[in-house]
C-alpha cells in the first residue's frame, strides 16, 4: 500500500507480489502497511473481506484466537473461504502466550485501520501472478488453483464489493492470459502479462511498470 499525493494504491489479493512491486517501484520507505499485502487470499476471500468491512464486523474476525487455525505451515483465518497470513509465525501465535496472538492481533486491526481508512482516489491491484503461487497453494493448502482463477463474475464480485468500502475505487487486475477467462482479455482493467511459472514470488524490478505508469497517468 501506497500514498501518492492524492491517490492511494491498495494490494487486495491474491499475494505479496503486488507489495513487492510497490517497494521495488516507489522506494519501501514510501509505503504502509495494508491487510493484504504479505496473505495469500483467494478471490472470494477479497469478496469477503470487503463485504465484512462494509458490514462494520471485521474487527472481530481478526481479534479472536479461536477464529485461526494452521494449516499445513501456515495460519489460516477461518472466518474467510482462503486468507492465510503467509509469513505470520503462526505456530508461535496460536501458542501458549497469550500475548503473542494479542499482538497479531494488534497488528491486524491496525492494517485494517490503514487499509479502509483511505479517501480520495484509491486504485485497488488484484494479481494472480506471482511466479510461485500456484505451486504454494497445491504443495500447502487444500484449495485448488481452480479457486485463484480469474473470472468474469469474480472480478465483478471484487468490483461491486469495493464499491460498498471505497468512495472512488479504480482497479487493476494482473494475470498470465491462462489464468484469466479470454472474456477478459482486452478489458480496460485486466493487464496480461507473460510471466513464467518459477520459485520466485517477488518478480522484476519494474515487472509492474505498465501498471503503475497507468495509475500515475490517471491521477
Amino acid at each position: 500500500m501506497i500514498h501518492l499525493d492524492d491517490t492511494t494504491i491498495i494490494p487486495i489479493g491474491c499475494s505479496c507480489i503486488n507489495q513487492f512491486q510497490i517497494d521495488f517501484f516507489f522506494g519501501k520507505e514510501r509505503s504502509r502497511g495494508s491487510l493484504f499485502q504479505w496473505s495469500i487470499t483467494t478471490p472470494r476471500a477479497t469478496v469477503e473481506v470487503l463485504e465484512q468491512a462494509r458490514a462494520g464486523t471485521l474487527a472481530p474476525l481478526f481479534a479472536a484466537r479461536e477464529r485461526f487455525e494452521m494449516e499445513g505451515a501456515h495460519l489460516h483465518n477461518r472466518c474467510f473461504d482462503g486468507f492465510y497470513h503467509w509469513h505470520e509465525d503462526g505456530e508461535a501465535i496460536l501458542g501458549h502466550d497469550a500475548e503473542r496472538f494479542a499482538r497479531f492481533a494488534e497488528k491486524s486491526l491496525h492494517l485494517m485501520s490503514n487499509t479502509f481508512a483511505a479517501t480520495g482516489p484509491v486504485w485497488l491491484l488484484w494479481s494472480n501472478i506471482q511466479p510461485n503461487l500456484r505451486q504454494e497453494i497445491e504443495d500447502n493448502t487444500r484449495l485448488a488453483w481452480a479457486d485463484f482463477r480469474l473470472t468474469r463474475a469474480r472480478r465483478d464480485a471484487i468490483r461491486t464489493a469495493a464499491h460498498n468500502v471505497f468512495a472512488d475505487p479504480r482497479f487493476v487486475f494482473v494475470g498470465r492470459k491462462e489464468d484469466v477467462d479470454a472474456e477478459l482479455w482486452g478489458d480496460e482493467e485486466v493487464v496480461l502479462m507473460d510471466l513464467p511459472r518459477s520459485d520466485k514470488f517477488r518478480g522484476a524490478k519494474g515487472l509492474y511498470a505498465e501498471v503503475f505508469a497507468r495509475i500515475e497517468a490517471a491521477a
